[in-house]
Parts: C-alpha cells; structure tokens; sequence
C-alpha cells in the first residue's frame, strides 16, 4: 500500500490542490479508530516510573543529540531527523509485538502514554531546539496535535460503551488505518510532486539518512531492554523503532517545508524493512539458542 499511494500521488493530477484539512481528518481518524483496540486490560503493566525514563530517554533525550548530529553533518535534514525522531509509538506496534512475541500489554500503554505527550513535548522541542526558524508555527503545531491526538481519544469514549460500533470499530480498526496511512501518503507525495521529481537525488539521500535513523531506534529499544525479560525487551525495542511516522507525515504537510513531508515519507520504506529484519534478528536468536541447547543435550 505504500509504493501504490507514492504511485498514485505521483500520477494523478489536481491532488496538490486538495486542501490540507484532509490531512487533518485522515490523521484524527487513524487515532480514533486505534483507540478501540485499547483496553483496560492493556495497562495491567503500566510502571508510570518505567514509562517516563524510558519515554524521556528515547522521545527527548535522543531526538535533541540526533538532532545536534544532523545539525553539524547534514543541516538540510536537521529538521526532518528532529520530527522523525519526536514522533511517538506507533498505532501499529502492538500488532508487531504480537507477532515478534514481545510484551504486548506494555507496548500498548506505552503506545498510548508516548502519544498523549506529543501535543506538548514536540512544539517544545522545537521552541527550544529550533525556535528562531519554527516560532511562528509552534502555536500552530499544537493546536493540530491537540486534534488529531487528544480530541480523537476524547471523542471515542463515549462510543465505547455502545456494543455494536465498538465491536465494528475492533474488527475493522486495521483495515481502516492502512487505508488512512495510505491517504496520506497519496495526498503528501501529490503535493510535493513537484518537489520529488525536480529533485530524485533527494530520495536517495533520504533513504540512507533515515534507514540509519531507524537502526539507532532499534539498537536504542533493545540496549535499553538489557536488564529486563525477553518479551519486555523485544516490546521497548518495537516502540523505539516502529514509531507514529503518518502522524509525522501529516504535521510535516501542515507546518513545514515539502521536502521535509516526503522526508516522512521516504521512512516508511525503512520502517517496513526494519520490522523485517529485527524479526530476523530475533529468529537468529532463537535458532542459536536452540543449537545451543541441542549440543548440551548431546554432551550430557
């Protein structure tokens, strides 16, 4: 669904024209359908104390160094990498934890705990990072992540306690999501169409820079999961590395410069792969340990 929506936003003509209220409406409606895959279940293992270390660490601390690298090294970028790195666990990473076998209830709360912050840890990091260049928008950047964050959550509470939409809501959350990202991604790219094709270098150096982004995330979750159980530890790694990139995509779209939009956009092809490859990491894991357990058996 990603290269068919780049396709699709670099084909159809008029798209560049759509008002970016529809980012707004699409990135709304992505949190509030997520929301119905919450329950209270969920925040069995919610550690308030956890949560904020490790949200600090990874949501704060990181993105201010990997922002002042990108600053001396790549200062065109510097921007993109910042938002990037802001951008709080993704609506998917649940579903991710299920499927790599991690902790799925902390992956879930942290999901939710990263997100309620975004409204005002990002407009922040930008005013003190980066406030002579983006001072006229912080106002503007909180306002939209009040929005499509905080509302959405408020708005769907009320609908949980009705049997038949939440129900619907469950089943179809997924579905209704990737077709959302995928709006997205259609609307971002036919708007910086021009941008794209003016400039293909640019994809290629986006690429490399934002593959190497998504590495240090991973390599951050699990390092950071060093004394804790495998299931937690694959869980912190898949909310450092599989982070909310469309929400990134749609505030870049509304607030920033075009370039830094695709930027976004461009992550998504790494983001795909590195669920992939930290899969494969984990089934080397596992693989080793079995040989490992296999040639105890076979000297005792």
């Amino acid at each position: 669904m990603i290269f068919s929506g780049i396709l699709i936003g670099l084909v159809i003509p008029g798209i560049e024209s759509t008002p970016k209220e529809l980012i707004t409406l699409c990135l709304a409606s992505n949190i509030f359908f997520s929301c119905f895959r919450v329950t209270k279940r969920d925040f069995s293992s919610l550690s308030l104390h956890r949560h904020f270390i490790f949200y600090g660490l990874r949501f704060l601390l990181l993105p201010a160094i990997l922002f002042w690298i990108a600053r001396q090294w790549i200062p065109g970028y510097a921007i993109s990498v910042l938002l990037i790195s802001l951008m709080p666990a993704g609506t998917a990473s649940p579903a991710v934890a299920l499927i790599l076998e991690g902790n799925i209830g902390l992956t879930l709360s942290m999901l939710v705990f990263s997100s309620l912050f975004v409204p005002v840890t990002v407009p922040a990091a930008f005013f003190i990072l980066h406030g002579a260049s983006v001072s006229n928008n912080i106002g503007a950047i909180f306002i939209s992540l009040i929005l499509v964050v905080i509302v959405p959550v408020l708005v769907h509470l009320p609908l949980r306690s009705g049997n038949r939409f939440k129900k619907w809501a469950q089943i179809n959350a997924r579905f209704i999501s990737a077709l959302l990202v995928t709006a997205i991604i259609i609307l971002v790219v036919g708007i910086g169409r021009e941008a794209i094709l003016s400039d293909p270098t640019f994809i290629f150096e986006s690429l490399g820079i934002v593959s190497i982004l998504y590495f240090i995330y991973y390599l951050f979750g699990w390092l950071s999961g060093f004394r804790t159980s495998q299931r937690d530890r694959i869980g912190l790694t898949v909310v450092s590395g599989v982070n909310n990139n469309a929400l990134g995509t749609g505030i870049a779209l509304l607030h920033f410069q075009p370039q830094v939009a695709l930027f976004l956009i461009i992550s998504e092809v790494p983001w795909t792969l590195g669920i992939a490859a930290f899969g494969r990491v984990l089934k080397g894991f596992k693989n080793r340990d079995a040989g490992r357990i296999k040639r105890k058996f076979i000297i005792k």
